[in-house]
């Protein structure tokens, strides 16, 4: 009796969101060492969040450009550092390129 129970329950359970990088953990990343693994990191993630968002960035923006836009950005608001880092990303990216 209780099976078919759980498994309804389990079926229309919403999943949560839980982001996986906070803006914290980018700061640190992209403030490391240049040519260091952090630094690869921190220039990935922010290539993802902007490829997979439909926010302006001119092409010819190089993506260590963008790596300083973001590193900037962060510097200038750590009280943000704490939320979800591609929300930071997307929020440094759109101040200082879409006008």
């Amino acid at each position: 009796m209780k099976l078919p129970l759980l498994l309804a329950a389990a079926l229309v359970a919403t999943p949560a969101y839980a982001a996986f990088q906070n803006g914290d953990a980018l700061y640190k990343d992209c403030s490391s060492q240049m040519g260091s693994f952090e630094t690869g990191f921190c220039v990935g993630y922010i290539a993802g969040v902007v490829d997979s968002s439909e926010k302006c960035i001119p092409i010819a923006v190089k993506l260590r450009e963008a790596r300083d836009v973001v590193l900037q950005y962060l510097r200038d608001h750590p009280e943000k550092r704490h939320l979800e880092a591609d929300a930071l990303v997307l929020a440094a990216i759109q101040e200082a390129f879409c006008k």
